[in-house]
């Protein structure tokens, strides 16, 4: 839901990114990683914090016949959303930026199959302008790249995303969440109710104040994909959305926070 558009922007992403086959030669094992591109996706500079799940990572991923509610997980993964060091799974890859911005991306292998992802960074803007991005739903085609369309309906909390996951091969990919918003405590929550692409896949947003104006945006999404996909380019794509996701979101609150001051100063 991981934040216009340009084409050096990472590519194909959006909340709902899957994976899809390739050839041989384009898989990565774990010895033989490629090192990540740390240049920025935006024009904002490129830019940590790891979140810690304990007991939601000894618990077994749901059933996806049997989805289990944001609330049921939402307070674990609220939990976990602290500033613990814990070290958890083994860790597959990850990205590191400087400041100011210190964006941080880890990905970390659970099982054969399951995988943890955390992110953070830095935003320029206060947790009203943060979170009111993080909730634009229905706005997220005009700022998330690749993001092919976006659907909220407010009675049901189910959230429905389409994103491209090849422009090339013409590939999209579809997912519908069920999501819980606590504005209080500056989370957001969602899981898996539709997808043909995973067979879990459930995460949270968190804003953590730093100052009036400076905010801290936070990330975590346990995810089993489906048996068709190849692991190494499930990872290889997550970590190729993530940082760009968080950026745009980052760079959306920015704007409007910047276009309100401008507004409240005489003669501009």
């Amino acid at each position: 839901m991981v934040v216009g558009r340009r084409a050096d922007v990472c590519s194909d992403r959006a909340v709902g990114f899957c994976s899809t086959p390739v050839p041989g030669n384009m898989l990565v094992s774990k010895q033989g990683v490629p090192p990540i591109d740390a240049s920025p996706c935006y024009t904002r500079q490129s830019m940590g914090f790891v979140l810690s799940p304990r007991s939601w990572l000894r618990s077994s991923p749901p059933s996806p016949r049997s989805p289990r509610s944001p609330r049921a997980h939402g307070t674990a993964l609220s939990a976990k959303a602290s500033a613990d060091a814990e070290q958890v799974g083994t860790l597959v890859r990850e990205l590191r930026t400087d400041p100011p911005e210190e964006l941080r991306v880890e990905l970390r292998s659970l099982d054969s199959r399951r995988r943890l992802i955390t992110g953070s960074l830095n935003v320029f803007a206060p947790k009203a302008h943060v979170w009111t991005v993080l909730t634009a739903f229905d706005e997220m085609i005009e700022f998330v790249p690749h993001m092919l369309s976006s659907r909220f309906d407010t009675e049901s909390r189910l959230l429905e995303q389409v994103a491209w996951v090849s422009r090339r091969l013409r590939l999209q990919s579809r997912l519908v969440m069920e999501v819980e918003m606590l504005p209080e405590q500056g989370e957001l929550l969602f899981s898996k109710r539709e997808s043909r692409d995973f067979a879990s896949w459930k995460g949270v947003y968190r804003i953590v104040p730093r100052s009036e104006t400076e905010t801290r945006l936070e990330y975590a999404l346990d995810v089993v994909p489906m048996i068709l996909f190849p692991i190494a380019l499930v990872e290889r794509k997550i970590m190729k959305e993530v940082p760009g996701v968080l950026r745009a979101f980052a760079a959306r609150a920015e704007q409007r926070w910047n276009d309100e001051k401008r507004e409240t100063i005489p003669g501009t």
